[in-house]
C-alpha cells in the first residue's frame, strides 16, 4: 500500500521487502543479551519521509531505501541498566537500505 509508512511481520516467518536485492545483510548479529539469532520484526517503509517535512535536497538530509529491525528470537528481558528498571531497553538490529538519488542503491 502506498501510504503504508510501517509494516510489521514478527513470528511469521516474514521477511523485509527491499527495494533492490543490493545493498542486503549478509548476517545479522546474535542479540548481545542472549547469544540467540535476531529474527526480522518490522520495517519503516521510506514513505514515513513524506510525512516529516524534510527537505530531501539538502545533503546532510535523513533517508532510506527501508530500515529493517531484527529483535531476539527469544524475546529475553534485557539487562539491567543503572538508573533504568530491569528490561527498560533491548538493544535491537536495525539495517538501512539506501537508495540513490538515481533510484538505484548508493
Amino acid at each position: 500500500e502506498p501510504e503504508q509508512c510501517v509494516r510489521y511481520c514478527r513470528h511469521d516467518d516474514g521477511a523485509a521487502l527491499w527495494i533492490s536485492a543490493l545493498g542486503r545483510p549478509d548476517a545479522v548479529p546474535p542479540c548481545p543479551a542472549c547469544g540467540a539469532a535476531r529474527a526480522f520484526e518490522f520495517q519503516v517503509m521510506p514513505q514515513l519521509l513524506t510525512h516529516l517535512d524534510i527537505d530531501s535536497l539538502e545533503q546532510s538530509s535523513i533517508d532510506w531505501g527501508t530500515l529493517a529491525v531484527y529483535t531476539c528470537s527469544a524475546s529475553c528481558a534485557p539487562p539491567a541498566r543503572e538508573g533504568a528498571p530491569l528490561g527498560a531497553y533491548a538493544d535491537e538490529f536495525v539495517w538501512r537500505q539506501m537508495p540513490s538519488a538515481q533510484g538505484g542503491l548508493a
